[in-house]
């Protein structure tokens, strides 16, 4: 906890001499544990099944924001991050016990939010949510069998408001989608689909007057059967366009063909379409399988690497050296959290390779031939700036790539002359003593990070990578 205070305290010293822009960094690291605290609490839904405690602390973190947002003293902000801390947690360990002691009205509350109870049948749901809280504030004031007789009635209202919106909201829409469909001629244009959904409905009707104590069943077929006639209908207006002529069958094929690729795009694949139907897709799945393969590899690295990093904490402690290396490491941590916290995922992607961090600027773009820089851009050359400040007396690489296109001489020249563009631009804008040196390099096609046969990995290769190492 000390150790926390005192990254605290040097990080709000860092902050009055910092730009303002810093100022949610330096209230996340402050609010770090009790937002920990907080998403434990709201993971096990504290806030419906300890609202006593959860409303205490929430007051609290309120409080604290506040007393933040007013340049209040530290030791109090602290004090209420600490009490509310306390109370998140309180709230998470009688969520537990409501969940065992409130189980069954917990699930109808969960079957009746599900058929959004709330919003087709909110009177019920209003009276079985006043009964819910009620149980689970004596329950958690420890009075548990007046709890669970109050929770008896919020289950039975709970029951009665999801079968009230099952009827006027799922089986009303359904019946009145399977009628617009029928209106529509899906009949003719899609007699399959149309069929699914009359189908999908009498089957929910049936189940709703069977059994009105099971409702997953008929809520599932009446969802089914809304679908499958907004899906009819979907079918018929574009088949209606090719009957009229308004869209040729070409048009129809490309505009099914372009989503596939886009998805070809994203996983950096060439796809080819004039074979069967599959042929595009397999590539897809191959990929897919791939980056499970990959990510099942990656799990099971990780888990070495905590396996190592224990051995590592072991062995550093014996040679009390590991507070420091902790202490570089977060500060490193910090850092790069900070330099994320100034692009958006249009302007630039931070990545992290052993030392150093490349600021892959995707946001920055060149006219086709061209290394000048306009204007439009300036903005985006101001955050990096920022963000070279952020490290101390950094080293610098500006890195320029282009994609294959083009020949190799003219690719290596451009690149240069785009890297040279930025490294201007920073020398003439940035302070004396913000940065170590900076050089620029070009590497033309050589470096590509993405596939050159397509479009998107045209795009992608054509970049300016900024390496900081401090």
């Amino acid at each position: 906890m000390l150790k926390t205070i005192q990254t605290i305290a040097c990080a709000i010293t860092v902050f009055l001499s910092a730009p303002v822009a810093f100022a949610d960094e330096i209230q996340t690291l402050l609010f770090k544990e009790v937002n920990e605290s907080l998403l434990r609490a709201n993971e096990v839904k504290a806030n419906t099944l300890a609202p006593t405690s959860y409303g205490k602390a929430a007051g609290l973190y309120r409080s604290a924001q506040e007393k933040f947002d007013k340049n209040a003293s530290i030791d109090s902000i602290k004090k209420d991050l600490e009490s509310a801390k306390a109370l998140f947690a309180k709230a998470a360990k009688a969520s537990a016990i409501a969940d065992v002691t409130l189980v069954e009205s917990i699930q109808a509350r969960n079957g009746a939010e599900a058929a959004e109870a709330e919003q087709h049948a909110p009177e019920q749901w209003r009276d079985a949510e006043v009964k819910f809280a009620e149980a689970a504030k004596r329950l958690e004031a420890g009075n548990s069998k007046s709890a669970v007789r109050i929770a008896e009635n919020a289950e039975a209202l709970y029951e009665e408001a999801e079968l009230n919106a099952i009827k006027n909201h799922y089986l009303n829409s359904a019946r009145d989608m399977v009628a617009k469909a029928e209106k529509a001629k899906a009949t003719r244009f899609a007699p399959d689909t149309l069929t699914n959904a009359q189908q999908a409905l009498a089957q929910a009707e049936k189940s709703l007057d069977e059994n009105r104590y099971d409702l997953d069943q008929p809520r599932a077929l009446a969802k089914d059967a809304l679908y499958q006639a907004a899906h009819a209908i979907k079918i018929t207006e574009t088949a209606r366009k090719v009957d009229d002529d308004d869209l040729t069958v070409e048009q129809l094929v490309l505009t099914m063909e372009a989503p596939v690729q886009s998805i070809g795009d994203t996983l950096d694949l060439k796809l080819a379409f004039d074979g069967s139907v599959e042929e595009p897709i397999e590539p897809i799945q191959e990929a897919i399988k791939a980056l499970q393969k990959d990510s099942a590899e990656l799990v099971e690295r990780n888990s070495q690497m905590v396996a190592l990093e224990a051995q590592m904490s072991d062995l550093e402690n014996r040679l009390g050296l590991q507070s420091d290396r902790l202490a570089r490491q977060e500060e490193r941590e910090q850092k790069i959290a900070l330099v994320e916290g100034l692009f958006t995922d249009e302007e630039a992607i931070v990545l992290k390779k052993g030392d150093s961090v490349i600021l892959r600027m995707i946001g920055l773009n060149f006219k086709s031939g061209k290394s000048n820089i306009d204007a439009e851009y300036f903005g985006l050359l101001r955050k990096v700036m920022t963000a070279i400040g952020t490290f101390s007396n950094p080293n610098i690489t500006i890195e320029g790539h282009t994609d294959s296109f083009g020949s190799d001489d003219i690719n290596l020249k451009l690149s240069s002359e785009r890297a040279e563009a930025v490294q201007a631009y920073l020398l003439t804008n940035m302070q004396a003593g913000t940065f170590s040196k900076i050089l620029a390099q070009g590497y033309g096609e050589s470096k590509p990070i993405a596939n050159n046969e397509t479009a998107d990995g045209r795009r992608k290769n054509r970049r300016i990578d900024l390496v900081i190492q401090e």
